[in-house]
C-alpha cells in the first residue's frame, strides 16, 4: 500500500506520511527519566495523539502499560484508586498519558488527581 497524507486523525506510520518523531520522543524520554511531567497542548490536527502513540510505542520495553480507552474492564476512577499501589509493586517506571481529557465529561476529576 503507498502512503498518503492524512488530514484528518491520527497517524499510522505504515499509511502515512510523518515527520520524524523520534527526537521528540527522545525529548520526551529524558522528562521522564528525570522524573518531570509535560503537556502536549496544541490546535487540532498537530499530531497530539499521533505523538502519544508514538511515544507508547517507544516506550513500550522500558514502561508497564496499564490500560486505555479500549480497555473496557478498567474505568478511569478505578484507576485513580489503584495508582499508589500499582507504583508501590511495579518494577518498571509508569507513566500517566490521557489524551483527550478535554471531552471528559468532568475535567474536575483530572484536575484533583493531578494536585
Amino acid at each position: 500500500m503507498l502512503k498518503v497524507f492524512n488530514v484528518n486523525g491520527a497517524c499510522t506510520p505504515a499509511r502515512h506520511y510523518m515527520v520524524d518523531l523520534e527526537p521528540r520522543l527522545k525529548a520526551i524520554k529524558a522528562m521522564v527519566d528525570d522524573g518531570e511531567y509535560f503537556t502536549i497542548n496544541k490546535a487540532r490536527q498537530y499530531g497530539k495523539t499521533t505523538t502519544l502513540r508514538a511515544l507508547t510505542d517507544f516506550l513500550k520495553n522500558e514502561l508497564l502499560r496499564l490500560a486505555d480507552r479500549n480497555d473496557k474492564d478498567v474505568r478511569m476512577a478505578e484507576m485513580f484508586n489503584c495508582f499508589s499501589v500499582w507504583c508501590e509493586q511495579s518494577l518498571k517506571p509508569m507513566v500517566l498519558i490521557i489524551d483527550e481529557v478535554d471531552t471528559a465529561t468532568n475535567n474536575q476529576v483530572f484536575l484533583d488527581f493531578l494536585a
